[in-house]
């Protein structure tokens, strides 16, 4: 049996979304958050540095992800922008 291409996507988007709760998960057990407590996922982009994703929970605002980023570009070497994925505290 082969998915249709809906299908196929719709079940990647399943299993991204189980990806990004469970680095969540670590990133907040690690203490990898930011000074103003949003919590985040990287992975070495090179010898340039590393690529950010931020985790917004329902209490994370639009000033927290801002200030976040402010704090990502200024501390850390950021390859690229810097990716926002909504997930359940």
């Amino acid at each position: 049996m082969t998915l249709s291409n809906k299908e196929e996507v719709s079940f990647l988007m399943k299993e991204y979304r189980k990806f990004c709760q469970r680095e969540y998960r670590k990133a907040v057990k690690n203490g990898q958050v930011t000074r103003n407590g949003v919590a985040y996922f990287y992975f070495l982009a090179g010898m340039d540095g590393a690529s950010f994703t931020l985790f917004r929970t329902p209490s994370v605002t639009d000033e927290d992800i801002a200030k976040a980023k402010q704090w990502l570009y200024r501390d850390h070497d950021v390859v690229g922008n810097i990716k926002v994925e909504k997930v359940k505290s």
